[in-house]
C-alpha cells in the first residue's frame, strides 16, 4: 500500500512538473503597444512604422490617396468662395486741402495776423492753431489742390474749434466749387450749418464731385466778434488730366507794377489808403472820407497799354457791410491818365467778402482802368477790400 501511494505520487509530480514547463514554453514577451512603443509589421525586408491613431481630421486627409495631386493654384483674377464678386471699392480718399499734400488757400477774405490767426493755419492738419477773420462779417477761403491739378471730393470736414469764445465760431457756411479758376466759374454744392462744438462735422457728396477749388464762404457765426474756424479737410483723391486752369494776371497787383494814380479820398494814407486795394489782399482795404460818390484810377504795368477782359472787386472790410462799394461804372483809357476814357458799362455788387468777376462786352486797350463807386449799402463810408483787372 505504502509503494502503490508513493507511485501514485510520483506520478502526479511528474504530470505537474510537464505542465508547468510547456506553461513556459508558450509565454510571450509584452507587444510593443504594451510597452508603450509603436507597433511594427513586416512588408519586405524592413520594419515600417505605424504612428498611434490620427485625430479624425488629421486621419481624414490622411486617408486622401497617396497620387492625389495638391490643390492647383487659383487662375489669377479669380475670387475665392469665401469672397464675395462686388466691386472692390478703390483707395481710400485723402485729405487733398493738407498742406503737405499740396493743398494751399489761394484766397482768403481776411487773417487776423500772419502767424497764430493765419488762413494757412486751416490746412496744417490740426486745430491747435486756427483762422481768425479781423471781424465777424462774412468771410470766404478758396482752396487749391497739388499743381493746380483737378481732384474728386467725397467729403468736406470743417472743425470749428479755436481757443476762443464760442461765440466766434463759425455756424452757416456755403460750398462752391470751380474748375475754371479761383475767381470765377463757381456753383454752389452744399450748406453747413456747423454746431456749436470742437468736433468734425461733415458734409458728403455722393457722387463724388469734380473740382479744381472749393469756396467756403462763413457767413455767420454765434455771435462773438470775429468769425474763426479750426480747421478743414477736403477729402477726395487727385485726379490726372491734361490742361489747367484759367490763368487770371492781376495786371493790378502793385507786386506786378501797377499803383494808384488817383483817388477821390481816402481815410488815412495806412489802414485806410487806397494803395491796399492793390497789395494782394482784403486783410487792409480802403475806405473814402464820406459817402458821396468815388473814383479809383489804376495806372497798369508797362510801357504799353494792355488788352483788358475782366475786372474783379472785393468789397470786404472788417466795418459794417453797409459801407461796402454797390454800384461800379468801369472806364479804360490807353492813352492818358485824365482824358480819353470809354465807359464799359455797370455791375452791382453783393454785400459779400467775395471777389465779383466782371467781364468786360469786349475786351479793350487800357493803360488806365477807372473804377467809379456810385452806392454803397447804406453807409457812411465807401469801403473795399481789394481790385484787379486780367489781361486777355
Amino acid at each position: 500500500m505504502d509503494e502503490y501511494k508513493i507511485k501514485i505520487i510520483t506520478i502526479i509530480g511528474v504530470v505537474l512538473l510537464l505542465t508547468t514547463f510547456g506553461a513556459c514554453e508558450k509565454k510571450e514577451e509584452p507587444s510593443n503597444e504594451q510597452a508603450g512603443m509603436p507597433a511594427t509589421t513586416n512588408v519586405g525586408s524592413g520594419p515600417i512604422t505605424i504612428t498611434d491613431p490620427v485625430s479624425p481630421e488629421v486621419k481624414e486627409e490622411a486617408a486622401a490617396p497617396a497620387s492625389a495631386p495638391a490643390q492647383a493654384p487659383e487662375p489669377e483674377g479669380a475670387v475665392s468662395p469665401t469672397e464675395t464678386t462686388s466691386i472692390k471699392p478703390g483707395a481710400d480718399p485723402i485729405n487733398v486741402a493738407l498742406a503737405e499734400n499740396g493743398g494751399r488757400v489761394v484766397l482768403h477774405s481776411s487773417q487776423y495776423n500772419t502767424s497764430t490767426w493765419a488762413a494757412s493755419n486751416l490746412i496744417d492738419g490740426g486745430t491747435t492753431k486756427g483762422w481768425s477773420g479781423n471781424s465777424r462779417n462774412p468771410q470766404f477761403v478758396v482752396i487749391g489742390f497739388d499743381q493746380e491739378g483737378p481732384v474728386e471730393i467725397v467729403d468736406v470736414v470743417i472743425n470749428p474749434y479755436t481757443k476762443e469764445s464760442k461765440r466766434n465760431w463759425a455756424k452757416q457756411v456755403e460750398i462752391e466749387v470751380s474748375l475754371e479758376s479761383p475767381y470765377s466759374g463757381y456753383r454752389g454744392v452744399g450748406t453747413m450749418t456747423l454746431g456749436n462744438e470742437p468736433s468734425d462735422q461733415v458734409q458728403s457728396f455722393d457722387p463724388p464731385m469734380k473740382t479744381r477749388y472749393v469756396k467756403l464762404k462763413f457767413l455767420e457765426n454765434y455771435g462773438g466778434s470775429y468769425m474763426q474756424i479750426g480747421e478743414i479737410m477736403i477729402m477726395g483723391h487727385r485726379l490726372s488730366e491734361s490742361g489747367g486752369p484759367m490763368k487770371h494776371v492781376n495786371l493790378a497787383a502793385s507786386e506786378n507794377g501797377a499803383k494808384v494814380a488817383k483817388s477821390t479820398s481816402e481815410y488815412d494814407k495806412t489802414t485806410w489808403a487806397a494803395n491796399n486795394l492793390i497789395d494782394g489782399g482784403t486783410n487792409k482795404g480802403w475806405s473814402s472820407n464820406s459817402k458821396n460818390p468815388q473814383e479809383i484810377l489804376i495806372e497798369l504795368p508797362g510801357e504799353q497799354p494792355s488788352v483788358v477782359s475782366a475786372v474783379a472787386i472785393n468789397p470786404y472790410s472788417k466795418e459794417t457791410p453797409k459801407n461796402w462799394v454797390k454800384g461800379v461804372e468801369v472806364l479804360t483809357s490807353a492813352t492818358s491818365s485824365y482824358k480819353g476814357y470809354v465807359s464799359h458799362g455797370s455791375f452791382e455788387l453783393a454785400p459779400d467778402a467775395d471777389y465779383h468777376l466782371w467781364t468786360l462786352p469786349e475786351p479793350a486797350r487800357a493803360k488806365y482802368v477807372k473804377f467809379k463807386f456810385t452806392s454803397n449799402h447804406g453807409g457812411s463810408y465807401f469801403q473795399a477790400g481789394e481790385i484787379a483787372v486780367f489781361a486777355k
